[in-house]
Parts: structure tokens; C-alpha cells; sequence
């Protein structure tokens, strides 16, 4: 049984960040993830990122209209609007990782390397060197850089309690068949 302050279910861009953030606080943080952290919906999303306020023109208000005329009204809100607030940040926190956003001669982030794509109404989409691939190496090296506890080719079954409060989460080692128990202080599940 092995313990930690931390355990982060879900090895993408969120589950990392989470990981990678508690780390950085002085956690003692597991990783959890099926396949190998980085790789999933992450990494096949082709190094694109998209967030607002690239230019003055560019408010998280213009971002969240955009996006729910786009899903046709029918996205979450809430999730859309902390979307348009937190973007850019998570932006800044890809490049910490390692991910490399293409740039002009200048070095700057501008119009002539930015595009608009899926339903925005300024170009707002940046990508970098090797698309979706890139973002998943700078996943994993910003996990080994934080020295968090990757747990790979590991399913979580089921969370486990003591006096209804979550300890710990029961896991499935993919490759060997076996089960594992890993105890938290504290729970972070993505």
C-alpha cells in the first residue's frame, strides 16, 4: 500500500496540471492514468489551443459568446465561462511545460501566427511543433520535472472510504493483473 497527500485520477492536460500544481505546493502526488500520462484526448487534440484575449478586440465575453453560438447555446455555462476566464493561463502553463507555441520574427504571439477556426470570430487559435504529440512529451517531462508519481497502465475502480470521508482509491494494474490500494490525505480526481 503506498501513500500519498495527493492522487490525481486522469493523466491529460487537467489531471497533469492538478499533479504538477500540488507537486509544486509540496505534496506527496500520485498520477493516475490508463495509457501513458500525456497521451488520450489531450494529445490527440492537435496542438491547438484556442483561448481569448490574444488582442484588445479579444474579451473572454466575445470567447464565451463565440462558443456558445458555436454549440448552439447547448454548452454548460459555468464550464464555458470559467473556460473564457482560465484559458489563457493554461496557456502560459503549457509553455512552462515545455510545449513550444509558434511565435512571429518578433517572438510575439500575433495575428500572423494565429488563426480562426470551429466558430470564433477572431483568430484566436495557436498551435505549436508536433500538434498533439508535442503537448503529450510536455505532459509527461513536466510530471518527471515535478517529481510527481506516475502510475501508468492503471485503471482506478473505486474510491475508498473511512467514516464517509474518500482515503484512497482502489486501482487495477493493466498490464500485470494485479490490485493495489493507494491511500490521500487529500483527493484531487480529474
Amino acid at each position: 500500500m503506498s501513500k500519498f497527500d495527493v492522487i490525481v485520477v486522469g493523466g491529460g492536460g487537467a489531471g497533469v496540471a492538478a499533479a504538477v500544481a500540488a507537486r509544486r505546493a509540496g505534496a506527496r502526488v500520485a498520477l493516475l492514468s490508463k495509457e501513458p500520462a500525456g497521451y488520450g484526448d489531450t494529445r490527440i487534440a492537435e496542438g491547438a489551443i484556442t483561448y481569448p484575449g490574444r488582442s484588445a478586440d479579444d474579451t473572454p465575453e466575445v470567447f464565451l459568446h463565440d462558443v456558445m453560438s458555436a454549440g448552439e447555446q447547448l454548452c454548460e455555462l459555468e464550464l464555458v465561462t470559467t473556460l473564457a476566464r482560465d484559458a489563457e493561463r493554461g496557456v502560459h502553463d503549457l509553455e512552462d511545460f515545455g510545449f513550444l507555441i509558434r511565435r512571429d520574427a518578433e517572438g510575439f504571439i500575433s495575428d500572423q501566427v494565429a488563426n480562426r477556426s470551429g466558430g470564433h470570430s477572431i483568430a484566436r487559435t495557436v498551435s505549436g511543433s508536433g500538434r498533439g504529440v508535442h503537448i503529450g512529451v510536455s505532459l509527461r517531462a513536466a510530471c518527471a520535472r515535478a517529481g510527481v508519481s506516475v502510475i501508468e497502465d492503471c485503471m482506478a475502480v473505486r474510491l475508498l472510504t473511512a467514516d464517509e470521508r474518500v482515503v484512497g482509491v482502489q486501482t487495477y494494474d493493466l498490464v500485470m493483473g494485479e490490485w493495489q490500494a493507494l491511500h490521500d490525505q487529500v483527493r484531487a480526481l480529474e
